[in-house]
């Protein structure tokens, strides 16, 4: 697979990364593209990180609050919920499926059109 494959890989299932990520510990925008980085080797910038964070929060995914960072400068710190555990929980398991599926080698029956 080459990088932008995973790249695109990793940014469709990215509300499900960010909610096992949340659930581990709290983070930051900056330090969730670090991680990002790390773990799967591609850049997520703020331009598709931070639109994402605002979303799951307002969707009652994610809280997050100000405080004053390492730096001293301010960071909006971002935690699971509980129904973000329960959204993650059915991510988990849909994704799961899928990759069952897949790996069984998906069956497509071929389509019935009516007869006229």
């Amino acid at each position: 697979m080459t990088k932008p494959e995973v790249k695109e890989v990793v940014r469709s299932l990215l509300p499900f990364i960010l909610l096992k990520i949340a659930e581990t510990k709290p983070f930051h925008g900056y330090e969730l593209i670090t991680i990002l980085r790390k773990q799967f080797k591609v850049y997520l910038g703020p331009s598709i990180i931070y639109p994402l964070l605002h979303s799951m929060e307002e969707e009652g995914l994610l809280t997050a609050e100000w405080t004053m960072g390492k730096y001293k400068h301010p960071v909006r710190i971002y935690r699971v919920t509980a129904e973000g555990l329960e959204t993650k929980e059915i991510l988990g398991t849909t994704l799961e499926t899928t990759i069952q599926m897949i790996s069984r080698g998906i069956v497509l029956e071929p389509l019935k059109l009516p007869k006229r």
